[in-house]
């Protein structure tokens, strides 16, 4: 565990911890301690949508259109976290906004992704559908 007093936020080049990132990469480097064992990379992103334009977009240019300017840099991380902000529940609303089709499960594996998030505000919206 990194201590508060430890804490030391700074714009580093991610190549200075990640020899695989790009050249023009810099991460936010939040604190730094010994390192114990073996190392992981990790890529955390925020906010995914897979409905609305991004469906749209997916639809007419094919779904690797969507993560294709990063797509490389996740693939190479160990663990790329990030926060889908719509359930894949696009079957069950079709067309409506926050509502991914389940097919949005391999966009984001074949992106790179290793773990989501989705407990957010939008898990939520669609669930009557699903008990219905």
């Amino acid at each position: 565990m990194i201590e508060p007093s430890s804490l030391s936020l700074r714009i580093v080049d991610a190549r200075s911890f990640f020899t695989k990132a790009p050249d023009d990469v810099s991460a936010l480097l939040i604190g730094e301690r010994a390192i114990t064992g073996g190392r992981a990379s990790l890529c955390a992103v925020g906010d995914i949508g897979l409905s609305g334009r991004a469906a749209a977009t997916a639809q007419r240019l094919g779904s690797s259109t969507l993560f294709a300017d990063v797509a490389e840099s996740l693939r190479k991380t160990d663990v790329v976290f990030g926060n889908l902000e719509c359930p894949l529940a696009g079957e069950i609303a079709p067309g409506n906004m926050f509502a991914a089709p389940g097919a949005g499960a391999m966009i984001l594996r074949d992106a790179g992704f290793t773990v989501l998030h989705l407990a957010n505000n939008h898990v939520g919206e669609y669930l009557y559908g699903l008990v219905a």
